[in-house]
């Protein structure tokens, strides 16, 4: 009784082995596919991003350029030597980084277009003996 138990596990065992080794077979793609998938599935990573689908004209893609070249440049330093990394250490310190940075100082100095005039300016008065109340301006 026990070994024929055993040979219906050993058969069953063998069999989901077989199974799965043919679901292995039914995946396999070569290397050239893979790459092909995978550029693919990066692509549509890239685009899910903030500001993934927008289109640059060649001077705003140049300026683009710079300002990656900029960054990695920054990055490679941080990686070198983390006390050289904004976030990575505490804001008394991060100042004098940040002030000193190609990367701010080039975002610091571009035009903020329309958009500014968008932003909500959040004033807070104190309220009537009951707390603060919120005022919502727009600014000018």
């Amino acid at each position: 009784m026990a070994a024929k138990r055993c040979l219906l596990l050993l058969l069953l065992v063998i069999a989901v082995l077989e199974a799965r080794n043919q679901r292995l077979n039914m995946l396999q793609v070569n290397k050239d596919e893979y790459l092909r998938l995978r550029n693919n599935m990066i692509g549509e990573e890239y685009q899910m991003r903030l500001g993934g689908k927008l289109k640059l004209s060649d001077s705003e893609r140049q300026v683009n350029d710079i300002l990656m070249t900029l960054k990695a440049k920054e990055l490679d330093s941080a990686r070198e030597n983390v006390t050289n990394f904004p976030p990575a250490v505490h804001f008394f310190r991060a100042k004098a980084l940040i002030d000193k940075s190609e990367v701010f100082r080039m975002i610091r100095n571009m035009p903020k277009g329309k958009f500014s005039q968008f932003m909500t300016p959040i004033t807070v008065k104190p309220g009537g003996g009951s707390g603060w109340t919120l005022q919502l301006g727009r600014a000018v």
